[in-house]
């Protein structure tokens, strides 16, 4: 299994990323400690300098390990749910910017507050806001099947949307968009919330787990709370499962000593 942390270079309202507001100030760090990659929270690729970011990541022999997109939901407003058409063409072709600059590092893609909150009290209304998130995830992996990326159709609780809570929602969401370019992506904090086993979920998802964000029942670096994160990291081992293994975490106590923690401890958990 490979290692990675968020960052963002932007200061975000709230966010579980551990470093922000910039990039280039914390590659060394996050190098020394042992990572394999940087997991990218940014809004639009356009907006960033790829050749300089390119050079910076090489120099400490990183990478991208996924890209989330997130930040366009919560930053520019763009979901494929949106009341107005014309936004949800551009979350559309937001997701294929991403996945093209996802593209030159092989980097997975987080599907997930873009899809929107699908939440209404029509239930009409809900039922063609979940149509639009299969249509316009559809759409978006066709677009990505002619590259290496996947796209990570992550579960998020009910307390921030209402449709594809567990991972065995996005499982059986899989199935209905039928495409190779379309994976899990398994979040502890938000499995910990909603699946009945954190451990069959893994299990059940078994190869289509395309990414994992490991943190603890607090939204802290694995070790701070109260899950099993060895159990977790048994059956990561048992399924076979070797991509990355992020750290999308609060920055507590700080971010350096979330970003130590992270990988110290489940490093550990590995040797032993």
């Amino acid at each position: 299994m490979k290692f990675s942390v968020t960052i963002t270079p932007i200061k975000p309202k709230f966010g579980p990323i551990v470093f922000t507001g910039g990039i280039s100030e914390h590659l060394r760090f996050i190098a020394d400690l042992g990572y394999d990659a940087i997991e990218l929270h940014v809004s639009d690729p356009a907006k960033l300098d790829r050749k300089a970011l390119r050079q910076e990541l090489d120099s400490y022999g990183l990478t991208i390990s996924q890209v989330g997109p997130g930040l366009s939901y919560t930053q520019d407003g763009l979901s494929w749910t949106h009341p107005d058409p014309d936004v949800r063409v551009k979350a559309i072709q937001r997701i294929k910017d991403h996945i093209d600059f996802c593209s030159e590092y092989g980097a997975a893609l987080a599907i997930g507050g873009i899809r929107g909150d699908c939440r209404s009290p029509d239930s009409d209304v809900a039922a063609r806001m979940r149509q639009l998130v299969i249509d316009s995830t559809r759409e978006c992996a066709r677009y990505a099947e002619g590259t290496t990326v996947i796209l990570g159709l992550e579960p998020i609780n009910r307390y921030e949307t209402a449709y594809l809570l567990s991972v065995p929602d996005v499982i059986e969401f899989a199935k209905q968009v039928d495409s190779p370019a379309v994976g899990v992506l398994a979040d502890t904090f938000h499995m910990n919330i909603e699946d009945v086993s954190i451990i069959d979920s893994l299990k059940q998802a078994g190869k289509l787990l395309a990414h994992i964000h490991l943190s603890d029942s607090n939204r802290w670096a694995p070790g701070f709370g109260h899950l099993d994160i060895p159990a977790i990291v048994r059956t990561l081992e048992e399924i076979g499962y070797a991509r990355y293994i992020s750290f999308e975490v609060l920055p507590k106590p700080s971010p350096q000593e979330a970003a130590t923690q992270g990988i110290t401890y489940v490093k550990s958990l590995l040797r032993n």
